[in-house]
């Protein structure tokens, strides 16, 4: 995690916008035999072993109901002839489910459901099985990936009339990424996205390289998870699923006044829309 990435840029508010029954996925009858082999896998071991134990488990009884199973297919994500992240799934069936395997004792946490997302956007399935083994009963999420392209919208009109040109500007990269259905990845996987479609659309984009100070103490310097975008405007990424989060407001004010950045842009990606904040210092 690189410094400043904190815990609240993601959020669990995935679950009411990808998870739901088995009556609204699509593959019903394949999705109910492989938890069917899942609940078997389980009732077999029972929880506390190696997160590889239940993987083979799950491999011999899906072969044993005469499905077809991919064991850890790779995949690079490449966008605009750049690699931006690696990926490896744990199980793929019949070549249109993906089943990632968990062994958690405290239940899934929101880095779990962004992995299992990351794979389904990255592979094109419309269907996921997130399975937990680490707790008494089998834990399961069941993931369908959403149809409709989120709208890009301003959630303010600009402070002042310099930040019309940067909002239109992050508006374009961003269009560039859902037109290629790129928009539900995970928010690391989008920082390095957003970078990429910035300098294609020929913008300067850069991490922002900082050295905060304290009481007049100058504190070691650190790249942080902001992007300088030409020179002059912070973007700071959030995935909140109500909007943007006050604590991003907040940590991007940080940011602008301890590296002498005017202008800055909160830029939150849901499945509801995805909206253009644009801040001043003293906003």
């Amino acid at each position: 995690m690189m410094m400043g990435e904190m815990s609240y840029e993601e959020s669990s508010g995935v679950e009411h916008e990808w998870c739901v029954c088995d009556g609204d996925l699509a593959y019903g009858e394949l999705t109910y035999a492989i938890n069917g082999a899942l609940m078997k896998v389980h009732r077999e071991l029972g929880p506390g072993w190696d997160e590889e134990d239940y993987h083979r488990g799950l491999l011999d009884e899906l072969d044993r109901a005469g499905l077809r199973a991919e064991s850890k297919v790779r995949g690079i994500l490449t966008h605009r002839d750049i690699d931006v992240d690696r990926f490896e799934l744990d199980v793929m069936v019949e070549s249109q489910v993906v089943v990632e395997l968990k062994h958690a004792y405290s239940g899934f946490a929101p880095a779990h459901l962004a992995q299992l997302i990351n794979y389904m956007t990255f592979w094109r399935k419309d269907v996921g099985l997130l399975c937990n083994f680490g707790l008494e009963s089998l834990g399961l999420r069941r993931l369908k990936m959403p149809t409709c392209l989120p709208d890009i919208m301003p959630a303010d009109p600009c402070p002042q009339a310099s930040l019309a040109e940067p909002c239109r500007l992050v508006s374009d990269i961003v269009s560039g990424l859902v037109r290629q259905k790129l928009h539900t990845f995970s928010l690391p996987t989008l920082h390095e996205l957003f970078a990429v479609e910035a300098r294609y659309q020929g913008a300067h984009c850069q991490r922002l390289s900082v050295q905060p100070t304290c009481f007049g103490r100058q504190l070691p310097r650190r790249e942080v998870n902001a992007w300088l975008l030409n020179h002059d405007t912070l973007v700071f990424l959030g995935a909140h699923p109500d909007g943007p989060a006050k604590q991003n407001r907040a940590v991007l004010r940080s940011y602008m006044r301890q590296s002498g950045t005017d202008m800055g842009i909160l830029l939150n990606f849901s499945q509801r829309g995805i909206i253009i904040t644009p801040l001043t210092v003293s906003q």
